[in-house]
């Protein structure tokens, strides 16, 4: 009974903390924090809050990291492939993105664009084999990306 409490005041600080945006804090609380990720539903009702923040902050790392607890590598359906691509591009441009307030990076444009070279390479070689996608792989090719895609 007194861990089911502590589960739901723990569940209930970090929804607060992604609510107001302190992604940073929510992150760390995580960590020191194990069992709130595997205690059942209340891990699962926020993965979209959490995704959403990660996402909204440009935090791939943080992003991927949920994204492949709530869809495992096995269980990924052509739909969610897709999905996951248009969310690797996102992240590699996210350095030029005009809604990133620490816009115009070029040494992390250049890393997120190395990143996303290799995912290309050795993770989505059958997303190439389609029109939707293919101009995508030129991506880390393009010269001056921002701005090209202004």
């Amino acid at each position: 009974m007194e861990e089911e409490k502590n589960d739901e005041l723990n569940s209930l600080i970090a929804d607060y903390l992604l609510k107001k945006g302190y992604s940073n804090a929510y992150n760390a609380f995580i960590e020191e924090y194990k069992p709130l990720p595997h205690n059942g539903s209340s891990f699962k009702e926020n993965n979209a809050d959490i995704l959403l923040v990660h996402f909204d902050n440009g935090n791939k790392t943080a992003f991927f990291n949920t994204w492949n607890e709530v869809i495992s590598g096995s269980d990924k359906t052509l739909m969610a492939q897709k999905l996951e691509f248009y969310l690797r591009v996102y992240f590699a441009v996210f350095p030029v993105h005009p809604l990133n307030p620490e816009r115009g990076d070029k040494n992390l444009l250049a890393n997120e664009m190395q990143d996303f070279k290799h995912f290309i390479e050795k993770e989505s070689t059958q997303l190439a084999k389609t029109s939707e996608f293919l101009s995508f792989y030129a991506l880390p090719y393009v010269d001056d990306l921002e701005v090209n895609l202004i």
